[in-house]
């Protein structure tokens, strides 16, 4: 698993200061769920900001639950982070190596329960569009060929720099709204994504919806 840093630095867009307040506060506000769940959308349009958006979508490991379904970056929320946002940011961290720079806007919540030997816990996860310093940035990769010295400094988009942690993940796509809709409304599209009838595909749609009306 990733080290992942102790504290992490990202702003809120002001609308969404109730996801900011602390997560045991946030959990009382809330008393009929049992455990939270985040999600990122996180956006690219090419170098010059000005491609049609591209989303980023993980494949889960074969190993893992829903082996081989799509998603996006995220995760539980876990006790020990500060808030609901922390663990959006932590996560996103974990899964792709990005940074969240801001939280942008809420794009779905979703409700499902989960039945223990012990109990039945009521979960929610809550997806987020959010900006990453990475963007728009281009990364420095060194090599050097068999018995020569000199290093090259080989530069790749910011979008080839994913950090995939292997024991969760198997692959990433930047895939465009055409390709998620055909996924999720067609039968040859190439994502098969998680949650019952592929919800989770339906929500990425939302967020390309969210991002046009943010525009």
């Amino acid at each position: 698993m990733t080290t992942v840093p102790v504290s992490f630095s990202y702003s809120v867009a002001p609308h969404l200061d109730e996801f900011s307040v602390p997560r045991s506060d946030f959990a009382v506000s809330h008393p009929e769920l049992t455990d939270f769940v985040v999600g990122a959308f996180i956006f690219s349009r090419g170098d010059n900001n000005s491609a049609p958006p591209r989303v980023l979508l993980l494949q889960r490991a074969l190993s893992d639950s829903w082996g081989g379904y799509w998603d996006f970056p995220g995760g539980s929320s876990d006790a020990t982070d500060s808030t609901i946002l922390e663990s959006l940011a932590r996560e996103v961290y974990e899964e792709t190596g990005f940074h969240v720079s801001r939280v942008v806007e809420l794009v779905s919540v979703d409700n499902w329960e989960r039945v223990t030997p012990h109990r039945v816990r009521n979960v929610a996860k809550f997806s987020f569009i959010v900006e990453v310093d990475e963007a728009g940035t281009q990364v420095g990769r060194s090599s050097s060929d068999e018995g020569q010295k000199d290093i090259v400094q080989r530069a790749t988009i910011w979008e080839d720099s994913v950090k995939l942690a292997a024991d969760e993940h198997q692959a990433y796509s930047w895939a465009t709204e055409d390709e998620v809709r055909e996924s999720v409304e067609g039968d040859s599209g190439k994502f098969q994504f998680m949650g019952k009838e592929g919800r989770q595909g339906r929500n990425v749609l939302t967020a390309f919806r969210k991002l046009r009306e943010l525009a």
